[in-house]
């Protein structure tokens, strides 16, 4: 027994050894992959200025990277860069859609700094969707979670953006109150940037709620401290501030200069919309000094600068001016027309202001449908992990060599990710669903009426041409005919039975049974069983992996794809050998066709809407299509179909 016990020892202690070194080149390579991950995320930033497309490709394979090594910090900061970029791009709409993501995946990490960074982002997305009191709530959200756990670093401009929101519901005395605040915080950073942004913003604040002498010290604050910061953007929103400032206490001689220095800037920066802004003050100015011909090439030059901008807004105030001036000018019918177009422009501007508000309530609800959603999905994924936690801490109690307790505390793991991400994707799906409505009604409307002509072909015309057999049975039962002519009769009783069975094979190729009933990989492996019994071809169907069912609308789409393949080789491939190959996994499937016949050049495509149905629907389902086929050597056709896009 002691000599038992010392080899157990000892090679329990040479399997902690070599755990320990696995774990440690484990780490090494993921420390290497997060440096250069983090290079990868430097190199993007830097494109952002020139490359938006290029930097978005770099941050795609960032995640996918970080997803591969489990460097949580690595994902989320993809998703702060990415919707970063598509803010930079006006797609506030997609970056709404991955913050939400974020968020499910920050509210189940145990880092508070993620969280606030997530919900920061999502008030400033919803700010841009002029969804204002839903920014509001994620930002108060953020500053509770910053307040909590003493979150400074980034509390200034977490405010500064609540701020911000408050100022666009008009609700001035909050938005100043959280200016103020973000300055506090910002003070101690000794960030230059931030207090200026600010003090501009608090001017701007200052001129609307009408208290101009406290918008005009705030500006000029903003203006000191950016002749050391250099910042154009912010000199030129200082500068039409200050113009707007001394146009509200009616200053307009002293408005010029700001106008004219604001109007050079603007064109430097090719700021069309800023430009026909300055253009406008320096009409006004023109208009109360009586100058009417400068007045109107001023606002003429303005109303071309927001045409181009397509600022409804600018052009608006511009044909407001111009019709003013054509009064002064005494040419009523070059009024009337300015004024019909101004009018309309107002209107229109109204109503695109109801609309954002029914949005913003559409907005709220949906994203209160949704996260009441993920909530039920997260409270189902945190029982099962603390079953599976359980079972994996039991397997660990009772594991009596440190390899295989590594090994079983691993395989767990594995099975614990990929239930997370079997619960990611259905989040997903919920969320891509109402996206998928409108495409797959229209192949749905397809299906039924195949469905509708083959239950037709098969209960309707299947069922006269079985009685007109049972009939021509009787009869000839009851009738005397010669050797020639009861030849005649039963070849052509035998040739009814040809077209019933003909009639029902296209009744079934229209709608298989097996696809409703049993899925894809089924119905696919009938297909070829019912070729194998009317063609000489050799004909081998091979099924792989998951035989999770898909959607009825992809299996459908999947399934056709896979009888056009087919088709195609028995009429024109004159092969003796086919092949149909099904992998399936939890992310793809993929389906190979493959036959030994003639083939054909690649560069000369086969006239005929074949290949171009095979291709659109692949491309419907987000797939990647391979074609390779060499005249006499046969074809060979694979084609990948996403599992997230399909379900």
């Amino acid at each position: 027994m002691p000599i038992l016990r010392k080899q157990l020892l000892r090679s329990f202690a040479t399997v902690c050894v070599v755990g320990c070194w696995l774990v440690s080149a484990a780490q090494s390579a993921q420390l290497a992959d997060t440096v250069q991950l983090l290079a990868d995320i430097k190199t993007a930033q830097g494109l952002e200025a020139t490359d938006l497309e290029g930097a978005k490709s770099i941050y795609r394979r960032v995640r996918q990277r970080s997803e591969q090594i489990g460097w949580r910090t690595g994902t989320f900061k993809y998703y702060a860069n990415y919707t970063a970029v598509l803010m930079m791009q006006s797609r506030a709409d997609s970056s709404l859609t991955l913050n939400l993501e974020a968020l499910a995946l920050a509210r189940r990490s145990s880092r508070p700094e993620e969280l606030m960074g997530v919900l920061t982002n999502l008030g400033r997305t919803y700010t841009a969707l002029d969804a204002h009191e839903q920014a509001i709530d994620h930002l108060l959200e953020a500053r509770q979670v910053a307040t909590q756990y003493q979150l400074t670093q980034q509390s200034g401009i977490l405010v500064d953006n609540l701020a911000l929101a408050y100022g666009a519901l008009r609700r001035f005395p909050e938005a100043i109150r959280y200016h103020h605040e973000a300055i506090s915080y910002f003070g101690p950073q000794q960030d230059t940037v931030g207090i200026a942004y600010s003090y501009s913003n608090l001017g701007i604040a200052f001129l609307r709620s009408q208290q101009y002498d406290s918008a005009s010290w705030y500006l000029q604050a903003a203006a000191t401290l950016n002749q050391r910061l250099n910042d154009s953007y912010l000199r030129l929103t200082i500068l039409l501030n200050e113009a707007s400032v001394l146009l509200m206490k009616k200053e307009y001689a002293a408005m010029r200069p700001l106008c004219e220095q604001a109007l050079a800037l603007a064109q430097q920066l090719a700021q069309g919309e800023r430009a026909s802004s300055a253009l406008f003050g320096l009409a006004l100015a023109d208009f109360f000094d009586r100058r009417f011909s400068s007045a109107t090439t001023h606002a003429r030059q303005g109303l071309q600068y927001a045409k181009e901008a397509s600022s409804k807004s600018g052009m608006q105030k511009h044909l407001e001016l111009l019709s003013e001036l054509a009064i002064v000018a005494n040419d009523l019918p070059l009024y009337d027309s300015l004024n019909r177009e101004s009018n309309a422009l107002s209107d229109s501007i109204n109503n695109e202001v109801i609309q954002k508000s029914s949005l913003g309530l559409q907005i709220r609800y949906e994203t209160s449908q949704q996260q009441l959603r993920i909530a039920s999905l997260e409270k189902d994924q945190a029982v099962k992990r603390q079953w599976n936690w359980l079972l994996a801490f039991a397997l660990a109690a009772a594991a009596i060599i440190g390899y295989l307790m590594y090994r079983m505390f691993k395989n767990r793991q594995q099975l614990a990710r990929q239930h997370a991400a079997l619960q990611q994707h259905r989040i997903e799906e919920l969320e891509q669903a109402q996206q998928l409505l409108a495409t797959q009604a229209l192949l749905k409307g397809q299906e039924e009426e195949r469905t509708r002509l083959a239950r037709d072909l098969h209960d309707g015309l299947g069922s006269m041409l079985s009685g007109v057999k049972l009939s021509l049975g009787a009869v000839k039962g009851n009738m005397l005919l010669t050797d020639e002519y009861a030849q005649l009769f039963g070849r052509a009783l035998d040739k009814l039975d040809e077209s019933i069975a003909e009639m029902r094979r296209v009744a079934h190729s229209m709608m298989p049974e097996a696809l409703l009933r049993l899925g894809l990989q089924q119905a696919i492996q009938d297909f070829c069983d019912g070729l194998k019994s009317i063609s000489p071809m050799k004909i081998s169907c091979q099924l792989y992996g998951d035989s999770k069912r898909l959607s009825a609308g992809a299996e459908i789409v999947i399934y056709r794809v896979v009888q056009e393949l087919v088709n195609n080789v028995l009429k024109h491939a004159e092969a003796t050998e086919l092949l149909v190959q099904v992998v399936q996994s939890a992310e793809q499937i993929s389906i190979t066709v493959e036959d030994n016949g003639r083939g054909f050049d690649q560069r000369i495509l086969p006239a005929g809407a074949g290949l171009q149905n095979v291709q659109s629907r692949v491309a419907y389902l987000n797939g990647q299509l391979e074609i390779k086929s060499l005249a006499g050597h046969g074809t060979f056709i694979h084609f990948d179909i996403p599992i997230e896009t399909s379900a």
